[in-house]
């Protein structure tokens, strides 16, 4: 994963190696450090995260509210979203998802 960070072109080129090295970490037991390059991943796709976590009680709320919404939308309207295509996007999602494993 070293090589392909130090020498990768774009960011893009290193989206694998910031991956599989996130999740190694996690497997060493190594988590603020995995934590820590995850923050940086996400930064260098222009995705700012605040590095305290906020209140249970707010993630609680904003999940019961996104559940409620979800709940009340008829399968038509929920498949008529569109798919993320922005793939950027789509690499920030799987940052945040390895963040969220570890925090």
């Amino acid at each position: 994963a070293g090589i392909v960070i130090k020498f990768g072109k774009s960011f893009q080129d290193k989206q694998r190696a910031y991956a599989t090295l996130i999740k190694a970490l996690g497997v060493e037991n190594r988590i603020e450090d995995a934590i820590d390059i995850s923050f940086r991943a996400l930064s260098q796709l222009d995705v700012h995260c605040s590095i305290s976590l906020p209140d249970k009680s707010v993630v609680m709320n904003a999940w019961s509210e996104m559940k409620r919404k979800l709940e009340a939308m008829s399968d038509v309207e929920f498949l008529g979203y569109k798919k993320m295509s922005e793939s950027s996007n789509i690499a920030a999602m799987k940052f945040l998802h390895l963040l969220i494993l570890y925090t």
